[in-house]
């Protein structure tokens, strides 16, 4: 389709309050085409109620929701056919097969009848397509979900805690199909999840959100240049070792019985080591740790 905007979602000021308490306020979320989108906030955050208002469940209080540059409203039922959504746990009929379950919503939604089989080999259940539900795993019915979601072949794929209950293999089956489907289906994926370690995996962008509002939004990358790697270092004389590098300039803190220091580059690590070392004091371990997404949250939303 012809590109009317440079973002595939975008909201402007997007404010919902309930009981005078704002759970959403003036939000400018801003995804880019051909992106996965981290969508990311502690409970409470505002999450599920923007991704109502994206969906069109729920009216915002003020601003707007436009999906391929165009506004979301129900009077615009052409969006609506671009967009599929799963939201944590899919309803399916667990006596039907997984087959029949797609034809079910095949049917509803006037599809083509060859959209089943395609969908199935994008998630990988042709094989188990006859079997009644009720026998799938968790991980299979939740890629049936996602298959549910792709059936119309949509543009936009909005997933609310995709891996909801999945054990470590499920979670894996998931995070592979996501990672593929922008590639082999040409999708927009939209992903909030509570973990943390799968999106940042996963995302190309992300936005964290707290009390309503973003308290980031940008890519990966960028987020990362935000904040400074860090020494780690144990040492038996702690104290002594922490006013060395306090009073030579170093942005230093005691934590968990170790010493952190923010640096810029390796370099800069070694010729720390070097200082503690020329004052007379030994280095037990030393070690450099990028900070992870999770990391980053927690500073972001404490």
């Amino acid at each position: 389709m012809s590109q009317t905007s440079a973002y595939c979602i975008e909201t402007r000021q997007l404010t919902r309050t309930f009981k005078n308490i704002a759970a959403v306020q003036d939000l400018n979320l801003q995804m880019p085409y051909q992106s996965v989108y981290g969508f990311l906030g502690p409970n409470g955050a505002g999450k599920t109620t923007t991704i109502r208002m994206l969906l069109g469940l729920i009216k915002p209080d003020q601003g707007d929701v436009r999906i391929f540059g165009e506004p979301m409203n129900r009077k615009n039922i052409s969006i609506f056919r671009k967009i599929g959504a799963l939201v944590e746990s899919p309803s399916l009929y667990p006596n039907l097969t997984g087959e029949e379950n797609l034809e079910v919503t095949r049917r509803m939604l006037d599809l083509p009848k060859a959209n089943i089989a395609h969908v199935l080999r994008l998630v990988k259940l042709q094989d188990a397509s006859q079997r009644v539900v009720k026998g799938y795993s968790t991980g299979m019915k939740q890629r049936l979900g996602l298959a549910l979601a792709m059936l119309s072949d949509p543009e936009l794929l909005i997933l609310d805690e995709p891996t909801n209950g999945l054990d470590p293999a499920g979670i894996h089956e998931i995070r592979d199909l996501i990672l593929e489907l922008p590639k082999t289906a040409g999708v927009n994926v939209f992903l909030s999840s509570h973990l943390l370690s799968e999106v940042e995996l996963m995302a190309t962008h992300i936005g964290i959100i707290h009390q309503g509002h973003f308290r980031f939004q940008g890519t990966l990358s960028e987020l990362n240049a935000h904040y400074a790697p860090q020494l780690i270092l144990q040492v038996a004389a702690r104290d002594e070792v922490f006013q060395i590098l306090n009073s030579n300039g170093y942005e230093v803190q005691k934590n968990n019985g170790s010493i952190q220091v923010s640096i810029q580059s390796p370099e800069q690590a070694e010729s720390i080591n070097r200082l503690i070392i020329d004052h007379g004091y030994q280095i037990q371990q030393s070690f450099i740790k990028q900070p992870t997404l999770e990391d980053i949250f927690m500073t972001l939303t404490k």
